[in-house]
C-alpha cells in the first residue's frame, strides 16, 4: 500500500515516501527503482492518483490476527492506532510480553512488572512486592535522601572554592 505517495518525475511511477527515500539513500547510484534514470526528482503524485486512492477500501494489516475491517485508504493510519488486533509490547520496564491490543487490559492486571504506589507511604512497588513494611521503606528513602544531600553539599563546596 502506498503510504505518503510520491512519484518519479521521469516515469511517473508511484512509491511510498519512505521507500523512495530509502532507495535514494541506500543505493550507490541515485536512480529511480523503476526506470533507472539518474536525473529524476521525487514529486507529489498526480491528483487523479490521490482521488483514486481515497476511494479504496483496504483490508487491515492485522487480518491474519483476526481483524476483518475494510478501511478507507485515508483512515488506515487512524485504524492502526485503534485496531484491537494490533500487536503490542508491554510498556512495564522488564516485561517483554507481546499481546493483542484487545488483551492489553488483561495483561496489565496480571503483569509482574507493573508498578504501583503504596497508599500509606507512597513507595513505588513492583506488583510482585505487594506486601512491604512502610517504616522500613520510609527509613531507606530517608537514608538515600541524606546521602544525596551530603553529596550535593560537597559539590557546592567544591565549586565555591
Amino acid at each position: 500500500m502506498l503510504e505518503k505517495p510520491r512519484e518519479c518525475s521521469k516515469c511517473h511511477a508511484n512509491f511510498c515516501q519512505q521507500c523512495i527515500t530509502d532507495a535514494r539513500v541506500n543505493h550507490e547510484y541515485n536512480k529511480c527503482p523503476r526506470c533507472e534514470d539518474h536525473d529524476y526528482e521525487v514529486i507529489d503524485v498526480h491528483p487523479f492518483v490521490l482521488r483514486k486512492l481515497s476511494e479504496l477500501k483496504v483490508s487491515c494489516e492485522n487480518k491474519e490476527k483476526g481483524c476483518n475491517e475494510k478501511i478507507l485508504y485515508e483512515k488506515v493510519n487512524e485504524h492502526r492506532f485503534e485496531c484491537p488486533f494490533a500487536q503490542l509490547r508491554c510498556s512495564n520496564y522488564g516485561c517483554s510480553e507481546e499481546f493483542l491490543r484487545q488483551d492489553s487490559v488483561g495483561h496489565e492486571k496480571k503483569c509482574d512488572f507493573k508498578v504501583a504506589k503504596c497508599e500509606k507511604c507512597d513507595t513505588t512497588l513492583a506488583k510482585k512486592e505487594e506486601a512491604h513494611d512502610c517504616i522500613v521503606s520510609l527509613k531507606n528513602r530517608l537514608e538515600r535522601m541524606e546521602l544525596e544531600m551530603v553529596s550535593l553539599s560537597k559539590k557546592v563546596e567544591y565549586r565555591s572554592e
